[in-house]
């Protein structure tokens, strides 16, 4: 995978939509998938799998990965 620059990544999603969504338990309780889906971008924090009964819950797309690679 290249290596891009600050600069480069905020030229690349300026005017977009971006959900950040992390490990949380409250999100566990929430049917948000199709929102979470709807955006432009969808960057994940420390996992991209989403098994798929819990699809309503958290969506289906990974754009962007967020991790320190140690348990991916």
């Amino acid at each position: 995978m290249p290596f891009i620059t600050e600069e480069s990544f905020r030229q690349f999603v300026e005017g977009k939509t971006v959900a950040l969504v992390g490990p949380g338990k409250l999100a566990s309780t929430i049917e948000q998938g199709s929102i979470i889906d709807g955006y432009d971008f969808v960057a994940r924090i420390k996992s991209y799998y989403i098994s798929p009964e819990k699809e309503s819950k958290y969506g289906t797309r990974t754009d962007f990965l967020y991790t320190d690679n140690n348990h991916t």
